[in-house]
């Protein structure tokens, strides 16, 4: 007859396998005992202090993905005490477990017998605790699985042993200094501090609807202290000379909420679960603002890489990790724009129209000049090399000299380039309204600016006026027709 038995009710018998039985059931409350059959079952929770790693592996045993655990599924004991138990013969024992292989529970129930041969006596509260304490030696450090849904089934039980156990513990908050169980708190990501629920729901979303996102992270003292240090060593962060594995190890670390979007969520639902849509907006609003206010900080450490799409009614911000590469697509639209002229991407083979005097190439035109009048060895030469790319720089110099020989060609000769497409036009006879072969664009052979009609030779205001055949074969500068 299996029997559940309470502390009070205990009473032992003459019999010392029944005695044996009780006094297990009494240490192990789990232990289900069968005293007319002498015989038991407990479920062994196999614990790994230290975590194990779980590792899902393809069948070419490659490592896919791999998760540290604390927990397996229980080892399943039976065990029956013959007659002859304990001075002549050991227990009968039976071992179930998925995670145990065939050879490895034939192992394990030859060292619980090699238990009893080395005493003769009664062992099943050693036979447990070998169980309890030798059993993780079997694994190793990883524990290799080839089927995702087994996989995930264990990582879910482990989660689930974690949660009990956590729900079941008693803490201290941090912020009202109230004795809670765990089931009423909440365990910070990462740092691990403890606070009850209420106490961060009240802190979370008063900062949140005040908008001052930047307090959302870890309350505890240290972690605050530690925030605020990190933020204002970023500031002081001399950008020239970061490496570019370190730019992105930084912009991520920065971009990244403290308090993930899923423990906000949980925390802020929790409270109130029939109002879920008001706290649901009040994620959206904190990583809103939060990404916000974070591109706006880091564009005080890199202030030519955050660009804000230029799609109407968008205003995504991006951070532009390759300095050698102007295409950049919008996270939020998809919107595809050049990081230069924030134009429709055009690709390197049409010059952005906000190079001009002040950009050439990517690069800030009087940065590029410095570059060229530097000596190798300066360091400036070198930090203005590190923040634009070497190679990007390299491919600026050689364009922008030839650009500048170019330059003086044009004056040299008198001839002139298109304004839209580069093409450059020579003119032959007529006069200062010359249309492009090429596009069909018209525009001023003397200042080179795109016209339509004659009204530029008209306008007061312009170097040109008065000019329409200025320079003209066959024509003296003094002639002046007006249209």
């Amino acid at each position: 007859m299996e029997i559940q038995m309470e502390d009070q009710d205990i009473v032992f018998s003459d019999d010392v396998r029944v005695q044996e039985l009780q006094s297990c059931h009494y240490i192990f409350p789990d232990l289900k005992v069968d005293l007319d059959n002498l015989s038991g079952s407990l479920e062994v929770q196999i614990s790994f202090e230290d975590g194990l790693h779980l590792n899902l592996v393809s069948e070419e045993n490659s490592v896919q993905e791999s998760t540290l655990v604390n927990h397996l599924p229980p080892i399943a004991l039976n065990v029956q005490l013959p007659s002859t138990y304990p001075e002549v013969d050991p227990p009968i024992i039976d071992i179930d477990c998925n995670v145990l292989t065939e050879s490895q529970i034939s192992e394990l129930k030859s060292n619980l017998i090699d238990i009893w041969k080395s005493l003769h006596d009664q062992v099943l509260y050693s036979m447990v605790d070998h169980i309890q304490n030798d059993i993780i030696n079997m694994f190793g450090e990883s524990y290799q699985v080839c089927n995702p849904e087994v996989y995930f089934d264990l990582l879910k039980l482990d989660r689930k042993i974690k949660k009990d156990e956590f729900n079941a513990k008693t803490f201290t908050c941090e912020i009202c200094q109230d004795d809670n169980k765990g089931i009423k708190c909440s365990r910070i990501e990462g740092c691990g501090h403890v606070f009850c629920n209420d106490c961060l729901y009240d802190c979370f979303a008063n900062y949140i609807r005040s908008g001052e996102v930047s307090n959302i992270h870890c309350p505890d003292f240290g972690c605050t202290k530690e925030y605020v240090s990190f933020k204002e060593k970023a500031k002081s962060i001399d950008n020239f000379t970061m490496k570019p594995s370190e730019i992105v190890a930084l912009v991520e670390r920065l971009l990244k909420p403290p308090i993930s979007l899923n423990f906000l969520s949980q925390v802020l639902n929790g409270r109130n679960s029939e109002d879920s849509k008001q706290e649901e907006d009040l994620v959206k609003r904190y990583y809103r603002l939060f990404q916000k206010n974070q591109y706006e900080f880091i564009g005080t450490i890199f202030p030519r890489r955050v660009i804000e799409c230029p799609k109407l009614g968008c205003g995504e911000r991006l951070f532009k990790y390759n300095m050698s590469d102007n295409l950049m697509i919008c996270n939020n639209c998809k919107h595809v724009f050049c990081a230069i002229c924030l134009n429709s991407f055009h690709g390197d083979y049409k010059a952005c129209k906000l190079l001009g005097k002040e950009w050439f190439e990517g690069i800030l035109l009087e940065d590029l000049k410095t570059y060229i009048e530097l000596p190798d060895e300066s360091m400036m030469k070198e930090n203005i090399g590190s923040h634009y790319g070497i190679k990007k720089i390299a491919k600026a110099v050689k364009l922008y000299e030839l650009e500048c020989l170019f330059e003086d060609f044009k004056k040299e000769s008198g001839v002139m380039a298109c304004p839209v497409c580069d093409t450059v036009v020579e003119r032959i006879d007529g006069c200062n309204k010359i249309t492009c072969y090429k596009c069909n664009t018209s525009f001023c052979y003397l200042c080179g600016e795109k016209i339509s009609g004659y009204s530029h030779f008209n306008d007061a205001g312009s170097d040109c006026a008065g000019k329409l055949f200025h320079g003209a074969p066959g024509h003296d500068d003094d002639d002046n027709f007006i249209f």
